[in-house]
């Protein structure tokens, strides 16, 4: 009894300290039927009681092992019941999943299992999913990493929290101590056969290559996780560096796209851009970052990559470079140019609207005596002009191939495709570019460059104004 006090006086502490389960709180337990997962479904239920949030518990036939598996989820639903749990039951069909997607049983049955357990947790209003992961876990992950050459990141082994919903409260407890614990109290559990079979990957490092390096360092779990949390560390600390240099970088998240100064982000060393790429991958809502190979090929692009090349990346990410800007965004699966036309109203005071790419655009045309206008220069996004020399009506559009504009300063024309070239807009970019025309040809490619048709002069009278702003989508 003294032993099972403390386990739960400990998994309570975490709940408390790493903020797991919060009053009020819906929680689903992930159990198949084993020991560890019955044991969290227990402990979890019992401190619900004392610390006022409810527990739910959720078990899927993976149609694997036959009655076998009914039988795993009978005895899970018995448990729930003996202790006033809430029980969500479901099956699959993981062998014809793993020929669907092409991937293995194990891979299959995990998209199986923690698909219905998101159902699940949308069934009952949950906020956390709880998994029975613990510190052997932890070490076999970390062992298995090692083995595939990780970097510091994959060290840290299995998180204790994960997308803010997923919970590990067992993580800090070793195999040995669950058992123990369910051995005071008779908890009921299934075993499964698999977990002794070598043939799978991690049953082997449990089974056989665990036991063997505990001949060279018994201590060596401990070493392992001791390990996995000073990488944790390290990472925190490489995170509060990264936070600090996105903003000299000039890192500008849009929509479904990163864009990244590129001369800012060469200043750093390599070690620095792949966790810039890393960081620039999550915020598109990628979990998984690209493997060592393709870290590889990452740092070979930013570093020698020309202008207008890109690179294909996993999870239908492409990584780019126009002029001085990286670009990192979702593969789209066709290029669609969208193309627009708004006609002014001109009049003493006119407003408008209209949305064109990510933006809300708002244009305001005003009238003018010459005599009233202080700068006749105007600015980027507010431009003043003659209404006389002007062959109204006047546009707002995107440009077309074949437009062209008398730029001021030079003599001739020149075309508005060369011109957005030679002002460095990314080729990505400049199909977004409005241009205000008049019947003639475009007058003002908006926010770049305006021609010297309609410049205001000395013996002009009548002005026309016409000033536009932009808000993203989001901010609207």
């Amino acid at each position: 009894e003294r032993r099972m006090k403390g386990f739960l006086e400990r998994i309570a502490m975490v709940l408390e300290e790493e903020s797991l389960a919060k009053r009020g709180e819906r929680i689903l337990i992930a159990c198949s039927g084993g020991v560890d997962s019955m044991v969290l479904l227990d402990v979890m239920s019992r401190l619900g009681r004392t610390s006022g949030f409810s527990v739910y518990a959720a078990h899927l036939d993976h149609g694997l092992r036959g009655r076998e598996g009914w039988r795993d989820q009978r005895t899970v639903a018995r448990f729930c019941r003996s202790i006033g749990v809430p029980f969500l039951g479901g099956s699959s069909n993981v062998a014809r999943l793993s020929e669907e997607r092409r991937v293995s049983i194990q891979l299959a049955a995990r998209y199986a299992r923690y698909a219905f357990y998101l159902e699940s947790l949308r069934q009952i209003g949950g906020d956390k999913i709880a998994t029975a992961h613990h510190a052997d876990d932890q070490v076999e992950t970390i062992l298995m990493r090692l083995l595939r050459g990780t970097g510091p990141l994959g060290l840290q082994g299995i998180p204790m929290k994960r997308d803010s919903f997923y919970i590990r409260p067992l993580l800090g407890e070793w195999k040995s101590s669950i058992q123990e614990y369910a051995s005071s109290i008779g908890l009921p559990y299934r075993e499964d056969p698999g977990n002794r079979e070598s043939r799978y990957h991690r049953n082997r490092i449990r089974n056989c290559l665990i036991p063997h390096l505990e001949a060279y360092n018994p201590s060596l779990k401990a070493c392992l996780l001791r390990l996995s949390t000073w990488a944790g560390e390290e990472r925190q600390t490489i995170h509060y560096f990264i936070d600090n240099t996105l903003k000299d970088i000039e890192y500008v998240r849009t929509g479904d796209e990163v864009a990244i100064r590129r001369s800012k982000l060469l200043v750093y060393p390599p070690v620095v851009w792949k966790e810039i790429m890393r960081a620039a991958i999550q915020d598109l809502g990628e979990h998984y970052g690209p493997d060592g190979r393709c870290q590889s090929r990452m740092i070979d692009f930013l570093r020698n990559a020309p202008s207008g090349k890109r690179m294909d990346l996993p999870s239908r990410l492409v990584l780019g470079r126009d002029f001085d800007e990286y670009f990192l965004r979702k593969r789209r699966v066709k290029e669609v140019r969208t193309d627009l036309m708004v006609e002014l109203t001109i009049e003493p005071e006119w407003k408008g609207e209209f949305r064109h790419g990510n933006y809300l655009w708002n244009v305001s045309v005003e009238l003018l005596a010459r005599g009233k206008i202080s700068d006749p220069r105007g600015r980027a996004f507010h431009q003043y002009f003659d209404i006389c020399e002007l062959a109204l009506p006047l546009c707002i559009r995107t440009w077309r191939p074949g437009d062209f504009l008398e730029p001021g300063g030079m003599k001739g024309r020149k075309k508005v495709s060369d011109l957005l070239i030679e002002s460095g807009i990314p080729r990505r970019r400049r199909d977004e570019v409005l241009v205000l025309s008049d019947e003639k040809s475009v007058i003002w490619i908006i926010g770049i460059r305006r021609g010297r048709r309609g410049w205001i002069l000395g013996s002009s009278r009548e002005v026309v104004s016409v000033k536009i702003d932009s808000q993203e989508f989001a901010s609207v």
